[in-house]
């Protein structure tokens, strides 16, 4: 699996994180919301508003899921990471994409996974070294790791969903 990691400069995990504790995840951003502990606005680099949990107070259950991502790249791939933070949005309709970039030095291994939605998966666009770009479709429970500040990704024209959770770590 490093092999490919270090080939594509991403790889899918496919039910990586337990179903118990997404909705941990699902129920503090649920939790968050209703208490109106977010900022709603334009979130680059998506095209659109977003909503975004204040991840400053920190949170049990998204270091538990951190410590769950770290442990497993060691294990896995021999890759000793140091966190350096994680955020996480709500997408709605009003959220219509995201640019073409590249993540800034902190992000240089990037995590990415799907807490909820509504209809069908929010596909994430990663270029490989070769230029190609795979379309990869995660479910709630799959991770895509990645070298953000290497492997440009975007997100195009979300049309299938009024409602997507997405978090990420760093």
């Amino acid at each position: 699996m490093y092999e490919e990691f270090q080939k594509n400069n991403f790889v899918i995990v496919c039910d990586l994180i337990p179903k118990a504790l997404i909705k941990e995840m699902y129920d503090t951003y649920m939790t968050a919301y209703n208490a109106g502990e977010i900022i709603e606005g334009e979130s680059p680099p998506m095209f659109g508003t977003a909503i975004e949990l204040d991840m400053k107070k920190g949170n049990p259950t998204f270091k538990k899921v951190e410590s769950l991502l770290s442990n497993w790249l060691q294990e896995n791939m021999g890759m000793r990471t140091i966190p350096t933070y994680s955020m996480g949005r709500i997408y709605t309709k009003e959220t219509t994409g995201m640019l073409k970039h590249r993540d800034r030095v902190p992000c240089e291994v990037s995590v990415t996974l799907p807490i909820a939605y509504d209809n069908y998966p929010w596909s994430i666009y990663v270029k490989d070294p070769t230029g190609y770009e795979h379309d990869v479709d995660l479910h709630v429970g799959d991770v895509l790791f990645y070298y953000g500040c290497r492997a440009e990704h975007h997100r195009r024209k979300n049309s299938l969903n009024t409602f997507h959770i997405q978090h990420y770590f760093h």
